[in-house]
């Protein structure tokens, strides 16, 4: 049907208005996705923790709104982007409340007596949020304050250095309180510790003079044992001068070594003498009042002899492992100690006199200086 010129110029503005209507409801590809981008953002809520993934999810809302321009108006749940965003305003102020109260808790001027103070504000600003981080206003007194912190331990290890003076075996002390302080300043300002190489020597002229003294020492203990060579097989014994030439003297308990070829053993002598048999078949040793270890031994390990006129005796002989190396060292340097020859129905108790403990001593740092 053909339309006359009057009623097709009636159409056509008819078909014009109706597209003209149509594309006033129309939405952008733009605002429909920052819509979708607004319903992912979920519920921020002001109270207790805001998981990463809804600010994650609003920032992408914000991002894609403002970039909307003109075409905000058409963002039907714009309010809920504004409520999300006056929830996570509020939740961001929460969190920086405890922040900036912590810091104002630093005194000042800062002193050391303020590092735990200063130590609690960083712990928190460290475990924040960037967003956090970003609105805690007073971030700068925290950094001046741990500046401050850092200058004060680079300034006390200089000084601590200074102490040192010449080194002696009495520098001991000075040498780790100036380690101590040193070790206080953070490895980025270490390099301000302008006499750290006076540290370094001392240290190192130190540990040779404790060198050089523990050999002297060492000699001068070997030179206090008595030596025996058993010339068959040719082995050399160190005993200490305290141990008795024979087994019936009296009771002891003694370390003693062992020489072959260039090689050293430590060796523990085990000695009961008296007038009657306990049949021991372990020691306790009890040190200033506590009980240390008892030390077992099979029967066939104590040797038992009689000698007419004489004290009997029981002897047992071990190689001791390092506890209980430790173990005569504690004996040596105990106020009392009391070792029992433990047997089935009998004990007898004998104290450790001071010339054992010496003898003790002197076996032990021969030992180590042999070895």
């Amino acid at each position: 049907m053909r339309l006359s010129k009057k009623s097709a110029r009636i159409f056509a503005a008819s078909m014009c208005l109706a597209v003209a209507v149509t594309c006033t409801g129309c939405k952008s590809s733009e605002v429909k996705n920052t819509e979708k981008l607004i319903d992912k953002i979920g519920d921020v809520s002001a109270q207790g923790h805001v998981g990463a993934d809804a600010v994650e999810s609003l920032k992408a809302a914000q991002e894609a709104f403002d970039a909307l321009g003109d075409d905000k108006s058409k963002v039907e749940n714009a309010q809920a982007l504004q409520d999300a965003e006056a929830a996570y305003s509020a939740h961001i102020a929460k969190e920086v409340a405890p922040i900036e109260e912590a810091i104002n808790a630093i005194p000042q001027p800062v002193t050391v007596e303020a590092e735990e103070a200063v130590g609690n504000a960083n712990k928190l600003y460290a475990r924040a949020s960037d967003d956090v981080k970003a609105a805690v206003s007073n971030a700068d007194v925290l950094t001046a304050a741990q500046k401050a912190l850092e200058d004060i331990n680079v300034q006390n290890a200089i000084d601590a250095i200074n102490q040192i003076g010449d080194v002696s075996l009495k520098s001991q002390d000075a040498v780790d309180t100036a380690t101590a302080a040193f070790q206080k300043v953070s490895s980025d300002r270490r390099a301000d510790v302008t006499n750290y190489d006076t540290l370094v020597a001392a240290t190192s002229t130190l540990t040779q003079l404790k060198k050089e003294a523990a050999e002297a020492a060492g000699k001068a203990a070997v030179a206090k044992l008595k030596k025996s060579t058993d010339e068959v097989e040719g082995i050399t014994w160190h005993e200490p001068s305290c141990m008795p030439t024979y087994t019936n003297t009296r009771c002891y308990v003694l370390p003693y070594i062992g020489e072959q070829s260039g090689n050293y053993w430590l060796r523990c002598k085990v000695d009961y003498a008296a007038n009657d048999w306990v049949f021991f078949t372990q020691i306790v040793i009890n040190i200033d009042g506590v009980k240390r270890d008892t030390i077992n031994f099979d029967y066939g390990d104590v040797t038992r002899d009689t000698y007419v006129g004489a004290k009997l005796c029981e002897v047992a002989d071990f190689a001791p492992d390092n506890n209980q190396i430790q173990l005569l060292t504690d004996i040596a340097n105990s106020q009392k100690t009391i070792i029992r020859f433990q047997g089935s129905d009998y004990y007898y108790d004998f104290t450790v006199p001071d010339k054992d403990k010496q003898g003790i001593k002197d076996v032990l740092a021969a030992y180590e200086y042999l070895k």
